[in-house]
């Protein structure tokens, strides 16, 4: 069981580490678009660390294709760097883009007595 417990975490630790090094590979490729704008704002390697981590979390709950879509729309669209609310609105956008709604199989038609109404109520505006 302590195996088992040790896989776990190690596998977390991966999937973590293969976030952080999506998160490092946003700000390099922001600091590469944005230059000065996006390097001023992290003023000690203390407060970059703690912005990365924000970021991290914050966008934890997006795929790194999203993240990647979102990075080089904002290569193509936007003057300024993102804020991290931003990025996430954009990712929330993408998501939404990107998914679709699936409708269930199992169809049922409408009872009798709901369409003769529905037929009532057309007729009785139609013919008024």
């Amino acid at each position: 069981m302590k195996t088992n417990t040790s896989s776990q975490t190690s596998s977390t630790c991966n999937a973590t580490d293969s976030r952080k090094k999506c998160i490092e590979n946003l700000f390099t490729r922001f600091a590469v678009y944005y230059g000065h704008l996006w390097r001023s704002q992290f003023k000690s390697d203390g407060f970059l660390e703690f912005a990365k981590k924000e970021w991290l979390e914050g966008l934890s709950q997006f795929s790194d294709e999203i993240l990647n879509q979102v990075i080089i729309d904002c290569r193509d669209h936007c003057e300024m760097p993102p804020t991290l609310p931003q990025m996430i609105g954009f990712c929330r956008d993408i998501k939404r883009r990107n998914s679709f709604n699936v409708v269930p199989e199992k169809y049922q038609p409408a009872s009798k007595e709901v369409v003769e109404e529905n037929i009532r109520q057309c007729k009785a505006y139609l013919f008024k």
